[in-house]
């Protein structure tokens, strides 16, 4: 039991530990693309280039940029978030020692501890695995709306059908990561 146990506790932190892969590499990506966009706008207001680029400034771009921000906000929570339970600690071991206790009294408290880790584990997965869910859309999203500001503001007349096909593409993308 012990080892079928053990086993479980590793996948857990394994799970989390790729969980903060995905929010770290995602906290990353979206910094570097706010790098990217955000100064484009500081450097047209610096040199008076409003007027020029006063076709970035859609609502696209404005949802674009909140959504990424918004992302990076939550890969940083889920990152952060992480609180992983995967062992005794050396508290524990001292503690064992002191009481005297013997190995089948160590073996079975340190079964019931597995419980414990097992349980916060599973609580720390679910919440991290539903921030990690909704960071992944809303950079989709911001992917999406950037694009569609962007392309709005070269393409003079661009078709609603597009507009409203991106969204609901969006909004489809969203309810079907829900039941993945």
């Amino acid at each position: 039991m012990h080892a079928e146990v053990r086993e479980t506790v590793e996948g857990q932190v394994a799970w989390l530990r790729e969980i903060d892969d995905k929010a770290m590499r995602t906290l990353r990506f979206n910094a570097a693309l706010l790098g990217l966009v955000v100064p484009m706008f500081s450097f047209a207001v610096k040199f008076e280039l409003v007027a020029e680029a006063q076709a970035f400034y859609n609502p696209h771009v404005a949802l674009g940029v909140a959504a990424l921000v918004a992302s990076t906000a939550l890969a940083g929570l889920t990152y952060t978030s992480s609180s992983i339970e995967s062992g005794v600690s050396s508290e524990d071991i001292r503690t064992a020692r002191r009481q005297g206790l013997t190995d089948a009294e160590v073996h079975d408290v340190l079964l019931t501890s597995y419980v414990t880790w097992i349980q916060s584990n599973r609580k720390t997965i679910r919440w991290n695995s539903v921030l990690v869910t909704m960071t992944l859309l809303l950079t989709i999203g911001a992917f999406v709306s950037l694009t569609l500001g962007l392309t709005s503001a070269l393409v003079t007349d661009l078709p609603e059908a597009i507009t409203y096909s991106a969204y609901l593409g969006l909004l489809a993308i969203g309810i079907a990561s829900q039941f993945v």
